[in-house]
């Protein structure tokens, strides 16, 4: 331990010792522009968890820079490097939570001049004069201008429009592409969904448009949609058909096994009708035998016969050009051959709820002027970033000067741990159990985990389910019972 802090002669280190361990005591602004040069082996802890600890959950969030659930101590030091560029009473920070005046912000610190003006706003909104805030009143006035129309993120909801027919355009490009959440908690879109939006609109527009250039798209009209489905729901079984027929000419054995047997009739007669409707579906349409044209009504299968009878009026005899009674192998094909670009054209339709509306609707949301006044609306936003981005600084330099303190004597020494009258952030509360009260409690979320990694400790450990009322939230603790103090 004497070579570590012979490493550390250079700076203005002061040792404590608790614990059995020698702690470095940081109280100066002086130590903590040092802290870089203190060996990583004279830190009590090298992480520390953003839950579980009784710290305020917004300011560890933005320490943890890379968002992995720990602080380490590169992101620390970040945070204690970027406080000491700004803050101008150094020397007040370990004094306890006292609020920021102007004297809290350096002379020469990056925007000192507008977070004095945004301070003076903030004081002015709440009709002080007294110089003085706290992290809660700028919490307050940050929460009041995420209400405005207009917030700093570029994130526009339907509300913030001003206009009927803006806002019900917004509405309608949320309903298509989603919505990006804004500072207000309420659904908007910004420039990314606005342009997804124009994107399926013409991609849309020109699948539409498909049909003019391509007259064997649509070989019946607009009735073509309708025999369509009807094709589609006999195409499979009229395939099968004719390609049982076709084997039928090896064999005249096949005929008969993939018609109805004298077997497949017993069974059927000992079934509901219900049951032989479903049964009867999986045979073929109607008797196979080779070289037969399928029947289009008369002897077919009765499970098919309503499907048969709208492909026969709907799409058979439409695209014949007259009257069917029956299907051979070759018109068969020839209907497949003429609906073949309508399938084609229908695999081709864009994943858009957009595509489902008619050209003329595509055209006029397109050429809406109502787009660009959206897209200005979003810029407009936008170019308030910077004047919302200082009100982030300024509660975050508040944020940091009310709690590094704090942090640093829960991570680099355990200082509140050892301080007897004080508590450490991860202590939860305190546990009274069998006339004693246990003061070292902490959340645990494994204890399987925990209690292997806590067994060379020979800590006699107890781990208890506490649950919170109303709303009977559950979480674990563990309590430690040591030697402990007579009262």
């Amino acid at each position: 331990m004497l070579n570590k802090i012979r490493m550390a002669k250079e700076n203005p280190w002061k040792f404590f010792k608790a614990g059995g361990l020698l702690q470095v005591a940081l109280g100066s602004a002086d130590e903590l522009s040092s802290l870089e040069n203190l060996d990583k082996k004279l830190w009590v802890a090298l992480a520390y968890p953003v839950t579980g600890v009784e710290f305020d959950p917004k300011t560890l969030a933005l320490i943890d820079t890379d968002n992995d659930g720990r602080i380490r101590p590169p992101e620390l030091l970040e945070a204690i490097r970027w406080t000491i560029e700004r803050l101008g009473d150094t020397e007040e920070w370990f004094r306890g939570d006292s609020p920021m005046v102007a004297e809290s912000i350096r002379e020469n610190a990056p925007e000192r001049e507008r977070l004095l003006s945004l301070m003076a706003t903030i004081l002015k909104d709440e009709g002080r004069d007294d110089g003085r805030l706290k992290v809660e009143d700028i919490e307050e006035y940050s929460k009041k201008c995420s209400e405005f129309a207009l917030n700093g993120d570029g994130i526009v909801p339907p509300e913030a429009a001003g206009d009927e027919a803006l806002s019900a355009l917004i509405a309608d490009i949320i309903t298509v592409v989603g919505a990006a959440a804004d500072k207000s908690g309420k659904d908007g879109i910004d420039l990314p969904l606005l342009e997804r939006f124009i994107e399926e609109a013409k991609a849309a527009l020109e699948w539409r448009k498909a049909v003019a250039s391509a007259p064997e798209i649509l070989p019946l009209g607009d009735k073509t949609p309708l025999a369509f489905a009807s094709f589609v729901e006999v195409r499979e079984k009229i395939d099968d058909y004719f390609f049982r027929c076709s084997l039928s000419g090896f064999d005249p054995r096949v005929s008969e096994s993939w018609s109805f047997s004298a077997d497949s009739l017993t069974t059927l007669s000992t079934k509901k009708s219900f049951e032989i409707v479903d049964s009867s579906a999986l045979l073929p349409l109607a008797k196979i035998e080779q070289g037969k044209d399928l029947p289009l009504e008369g002897l077919v299968n009765p499970a098919w016969a309503a499907r048969l009878s709208d492909f026969k009026t709907s799409c058979a005899e439409p695209l014949m050009g007259g009257p069917l009674t029956a299907l051979s192998p070759a018109m068969w094909e020839e209907i497949k051959q003429k609906l073949g670009p309508y399938g084609s054209y229908l695999v081709s339709k864009p994943g858009t709820p957009l595509a489902e509306r008619e050209e003329t609707a595509l055209v006029e949301i397109i050429s809406s002027p109502s787009l660009e006044a959206v897209r200005t609306l979003i810029e407009s936003d936008l170019a308030r970033i910077e004047d919302y981005k200082l009100i982030d600084t300024l509660e975050k330099l508040a944020r940091y000067r009310r709690d590094l303190p704090v942090l640093i004597k829960n991570f680099i020494n355990f200082a509140d741990f050892y301080d007897m009258d004080g508590t450490a952030t991860f202590q939860v509360g305190t546990l009274f159990i069998d006339a004693r009260s246990c003061g070292l409690c902490f959340w645990v979320e494994d204890i399987g985990k925990h209690s292997a990694l806590a067994a060379p400790s020979k800590l006699y450990l107890a781990y208890g389910e506490v649950q919170r009322r109303p709303d009977g939230l559950k979480k674990t603790i563990c309590a430690a019972f040591t030697a402990g103090v007579s009262h």
